[in-house]
């Protein structure tokens, strides 16, 4: 089974998904977490609806930040590929060189 992975696409849609976690997951997060600040609740059940609520904004926060953290990981390694890639293309490089070298006192 064969890949190809376009690290130019990589780093760009990486760097799209991080914007897009900060500019359009992060606000509308923060708009459902302050939805009760306002919020008058007379009677029972405001306790336990409330934790409730709190309780899956934080699962939503959670997710919101390992999308970020997915993307940025995306990133970083992009990058540490094509380090590794360059420093294997150099390698290689010099053995043709080295080799080139020889073969002329052959």
């Amino acid at each position: 089974m064969r890949y190809k992975v376009y690290l130019d696409e990589l780093e760009e849609e990486s760097n799209e998904l991080v914007k897009y976690s900060n500019e359009k997951i992060n606000p509308k997060i923060n708009e459902l977490k302050t939805l009760f600040d306002d919020v008058i609740w007379a009677g029972k059940g405001y306790n336990t609806f409330i934790n409730g609520y709190n309780q899956k904004i934080k699962y939503l926060e959670k997710a919101g930040n390992n999308i970020e953290l997915l993307a940025k990981y995306l990133t970083n390694a992009e990058k540490d590929y094509r380090e590794v890639n360059g420093k294997i293309v150099n390698s290689w490089n010099d053995f043709v060189d080295e080799i080139s070298g020889d073969s002329d006192g052959l």
